[in-house]
């Protein structure tokens, strides 16, 4: 009886194995990601967001320099109040 046991041990492994994948998959499905990683989730493009895109890429100090003076954050909290009121629907 014993030997009988022993040989649904790689059964059973296999069957939990298939179940978390069956699983991950379905997961991966829900939550909306699609097949290059990326959320499904749009955002809403502003004159900000589309400003803050044009930094340049050189990772020199002198460029990165540029960059953050060209950065406006004068406005970076004019939209808190909405996002709280969002997450607390949320919740």
């Amino acid at each position: 009886m014993q030997s009988n046991k022993q040989g649904f041990a790689p059964l059973i492994i296999i069957l939990i194995i298939a179940i978390i994948i069956a699983v991950a998959v379905l997961a991966f499905n829900y939550l909306g990601v699609n097949k290059s990683g990326k959320s499904s989730q749009t955002v809403n493009s502003d004159a900000q967001l589309n400003e803050l895109n044009t930094l340049g890429v050189s990772d020199e100090v002198s460029a990165i320099e540029t960059d953050l003076n060209k950065t406006n954050l004068e406005k970076i909290n004019q939209e808190l109040p909405q996002v709280d009121q969002e997450a607390e629907k949320g919740l």
